[in-house]
This record gives structure tokens, sequence and C-alpha cells, in this order.
């Protein structure tokens, strides 16, 4: 986590699995999160969410 003044930036790496219309799926994510601070409470204002990059082999 990244804090600057009223701002706070998460980055995240996560899971989805489960079934969609009869179809199993399993993705690897990555998230980025943007709170800001209104007084003593924080709040998401923005969220992202992207697919993994996958590792491959060779160069």
């Amino acid at each position: 986590m990244s804090v600057h003044d009223d701002v706070a930036v998460t980055l995240a790496r996560g899971v989805s699995a489960g079934t969609w219309q009869g179809t199993p799926f399993h993705d690897e994510e990555r998230s980025v999160d943007t709170f800001v601070r209104r007084g003593d409470a924080w709040r998401c204002v923005h969220t992202v969410i992207v697919p993994a990059a996958r590792a491959h082999a060779g160069g």
C-alpha cells in the first residue's frame, strides 16, 4: 500500500473461480484500488481488475 496524504493505492493479486452459466472458470487477476480519506474514514473511489500476466518459458 502507498499512502500520500489523503490518497492511498493498493495493489493485489488474486484468483477468481467458480461457474458461470454452467462453465467453470479459474482466473488469476491483479487489482488496483484507490482510496480517499474523508475526515476519519477511507472510501474506495476506484477499482481496476485485469488478468494477471502469464509467465512463459523462453526469452
